[in-house]
């Protein structure tokens, strides 16, 4: 019997292109530097509100209007190309998935439900708040897999960052994609086992979409 192989998936840059919604709920809130989008990405909140100068004593307030102008933003055309048809695969085909994200749990709910809708509560998740320490740290991955009942080796991730990327090697994550977005150009996928411009160049997604519905 071939062992089961499992999912773990970024959220912000992977399921959704997020990063320009974050930047711009970011600057309703804060009084931004010469700072750019690109210069943020990977960065879980608390690091991004420290790279923009905001001061600790002030985080807790200043997340919560960040995550509440960000909330109000995403929607269904924010994902990326080929997502909604995947996660609807995978979970026909009761191929194991889950998510490993920076960002807190609210914020990846928001992603998550545009494209799985009330289902997404269902999926397991590891947000950067559920966890002492998040990425770069191999936890999140490590949390990942215990959620799912696999050992890292028979896991596939798919990221769009460095931070990501390193978190899953970091893990011992057996199979490591990464997938550029507009805003990961600066981004250099050294430890990724393979970069990615369309979902269907993974052999295990390609199988998956080119099934019929």
């Amino acid at each position: 019997m071939t062992p089961q192989t499992g999912i773990a998936f970024d959220i912000d840059g992977v399921i959704v292109d997020s990063e320009p919604l974050h930047f711009a709920a970011l600057q309703e809130v804060v009084d931004l530097p010469d700072i750019s989008v690109e210069s943020l990405v990977g960065l879980s909140l608390p690091q991004t509100l420290l790279a923009c100068g905001v001061p600790p004593d002030q985080h807790e307030t200043v997340e919560k209007r960040v995550t509440d102008a960000y909330v109000k933003r995403i929607s269904h055309a924010d994902l990326r190309p080929g997502v909604q048809r995947l996660l609807d695969k995978l979970l026909g085909a009761g191929i194991p998935f889950g998510f490993v994200s920076t960002a807190p749990r609210r914020v990846c709910l928001a992603n998550l439900a545009a494209a799985l809708g009330k289902r997404a509560e269902q999926v397991p998740l590891v947000s950067g708040d559920c966890i002492p320490v998040t990425k770069p740290h191999s936890a999140p991955y490590c949390a990942i897999g215990r959620l799912l009942k696999l050992p890292a080796s028979r896991l596939i991730a798919l990221e769009d960052t460095d931070i990501g990327v390193c978190a899953a090697m970091a893990a011992g994550i057996g199979r490591i994609y990464a997938w550029p977005n507009a805003s990961s150009r600066h981004q250099t996928y050294r430890f990724a086992d393979r970069v990615i411009q369309r979902l269907d160049e993974c052999p295990l997604f390609r199988r998956l979409v080119a099934t019929p519905s």
